[in-house]
């Protein structure tokens, strides 16, 4: 994209392991250095205590939040995702996932989504994973970015490399925020998202945050093609 156009994003961003496609992008790491830390990342999480996650539709945050203050009666519990206003992923301990899912359909929630997943990601239970890869993350040397990467854990612009190794250990086990991270850079003034990689799920999400931006989704030759002839028409 960026041979055929020549476009430099304002802002770049990524859902949980998307995170390290941004920090590729914005120049933090270099690919194979991101091969290793995507591998080491993957490893640790797999040995984290088992558990599960819900996502939970058509529940706002204050409801949300009471629901795991009484989920967290029956173990550990928190938010893995805040992915758009009317979506949000719960994670933890079995027991208090399975309590959180019979509480949210009373509270009023749309729908309750329980996912089939290997661990409960983005959760306390995954400290220990944290604190191992923060030793890890030690040994790289990571860049400036060339441009802000909005980062997961704070929806926040981070561009000093000092700040991106903490960041990428706490990612592991803190929440997603990604409705805050679209919503700040609409803030900025961003109107145009572009998603890389296969499928849609993020240009659906921007959508739903923000209806009035666009959206481009490029994940293969073809898109690639029709987003180019887009940009080169109405972008500079």
């Amino acid at each position: 994209m960026r041979e055929k156009t020549g476009l430099k994003p304002d802002y770049v961003a990524g859902h949980s392991l998307g995170e390290y496609s941004a920090l590729y992008a914005a120049g933090v790491i270099n690919l194979d250095d991101a091969i290793k830390l995507i591998q080491k990342r993957s490893e640790l999480m797999t040995q984290a205590p088992s558990g599960g996650m819900t996502a939970l539709l058509g529940i706002d945050d204050n409801k949300l939040t009471e629901l795991i203050e009484k989920a967290s009666a029956n173990g550990i519990i928190s938010v893995a995702n805040y992915n758009t206003p009317d979506q949000t992923v719960i994670t933890g301990e079995k027991n208090a996932i399975e309590a959180a899912n019979t509480m949210a359909g009373e509270m009023g929630a749309k729908r309750v989504i329980p996912l089939a997943v290997s661990g409960a990601f983005h959760s306390p239970l995954m400290k220990e994973a944290s604190n191992q890869f923060a030793s890890f993350v030690s040994n790289f040397n990571l860049n400036n970015a060339s441009v802000p990467v909005i980062t997961n854990v704070d929806a926040k612009p981070t561009i000093q490399s000092s700040e991106f190794a903490a960041k990428m250990a706490d990612q592991i086990y803190s929440s997603v925020y990604w409705k805050q991270t679209i919503a700040y850079m609409v803030e900025q003034g961003v109107d145009t998202f572009i998603e890389i990689g296969p499928g849609k799920v993020l240009s659906g999400m921007v959508k739903k945050i923000s209806r009035t931006s666009r959206t481009f989704n490029i994940n293969n030759s073809q898109s690639l093609e029709e987003a180019v002839s887009a940009f080169n028409g109405t972008l500079v």
